[in-house]
């Protein structure tokens, strides 16, 4: 069993969160934009890291976080339970 907590980087609720809170600090702060740090931080999107782990793993549960419906740009992180196939 692999139990992960991946962000819905690239989904819509992730990035407006992003923008409201880390973004606008970020900037205010150093003067420079925040997208070469996220990009450094945050290399590959949801849809990427979950058809890597698809590969070598059946997902038997998934739950999203903050709004429970299984929609990628409805929410900020999924919680998976994988079984090596």
């Amino acid at each position: 069993m692999l139990s992960v907590v991946i962000p819905c980087e690239g989904g819509g609720f992730y990035a407006l969160g992003r923008n409201l809170t880390s973004r606008r600090l970020f900037e205010k702060r150093y003067g420079t934009s925040y997208d070469w740090f996220i990009h450094t931080e945050h290399i590959n999107t949801c849809w990427e890291i979950l058809e890597e782990l698809r590969k070598s793993f059946q997902i038997s549960r998934a739950t999203f976080w903050p709004f429970r419906v299984p929609v990628i740009h409805a929410n900020a992180v999924i919680g998976l339970h994988c079984r090596q196939k």
